[in-house]
């Protein structure tokens, strides 16, 4: 169980279909092991 929000983009280093969360500014992966974090860009 997490606090972070889900968001329907998909773990691209994991490359099996594992659910990204957003905190902040950015989507990270929580697989353990994974480490894949991205900023997410800010819409104007």
């Amino acid at each position: 169980m997490t606090w972070d929000t889900p968001v329907s983009d998909k773990c691209p280093k994991c490359n099996d279909g594992t659910t990204l969360f957003k905190k902040g500014g950015k989507m990270f992966c929580l697989k353990e092991g994974c480490g894949y974090e991205v900023a997410i860009k800010k819409e104007k």
